[in-house]
Parts: structure tokens; C-alpha cells; sequence
């Protein structure tokens, strides 16, 4: 399978943590330093998954584990993580929503 590295601006950590259980190989902010975008793909390229730190700390911050919890997402926000996954951007989600950028 195509190893799949998400870059994002999204501080929800529920729905970071849906990523990571649909299976994408990184997950990172936006925000990440080059050299942590180089080590994730180093590791993907090896064979692991890698979740960047900023998203290690938003997950333990809201008393989720990156590895094994499950979270219950409500219908809109499964909804998000769905068109965030098939490739729209943020911008588009929330336009195809009719939401703000911010919501």
C-alpha cells in the first residue's frame, strides 16, 4: 500500500487520532520542523508509522494514547475525518460543509 504522510492544521485531537487509526502512515502538524518531516519519512520508508511530537503532546493532553484508545467521534466530525481523508483540504471541508475554516 502507498504510504500516506498527513500534514495538517488541525488541533482536534480526536480527530488526529482518527487518522492515525484509518491507517495513515504520519501524522504531523503543520507547523513541524523540516528535519522532523525528514525523520518521518525516514521511518515510513522503513517500514513504521510516525506520529509527530506537537501530535504526540495534543493526544496525551487530552488523555488519549496515538496507539490503542478509541475515541467516539459524533457524526459531523466522522464526517470531516471522511473528506479529509479521500484528499479535500480544510478549506474545501468547510466549504462543502458550510462551516467557517474555523469551525
Amino acid at each position: 500500500t502507498l504510504p500516506i504522510i498527513v500534514l495538517t492544521q488541525i488541533h482536534n485531537a480526536g480527530i488526529l487520532q482518527s487518522l492515525i487509526q484509518l491507517g495513515v502512515s504520519g501524522v504531523l502538524l503543520k507547523k513541524a520542523v523540516i528535519s522532523e518531516l525528514s525523520d518521518a519519512i525516514r521511518q515510513i520508508l522503513s517500514g513504521h508509522s510516525y506520529i509527530g511530537s506537537s501530535v504526540k503532546t495534543l493526544l496525551a493532553e487530552a488523555g488519549l494514547d496515538h496507539q490503542t484508545s478509541l475515541v467516539q467521534l459524533t457524526p459531523k466530525e466522522s464526517e470531516v475525518v471522511r473528506l479529509l481523508a479521500s484528499g479535500m483540504s480544510v478549506t474545501q471541508v468547510a466549504e462543502y460543509l458550510h462551516r467557517s475554516v474555523k469551525t
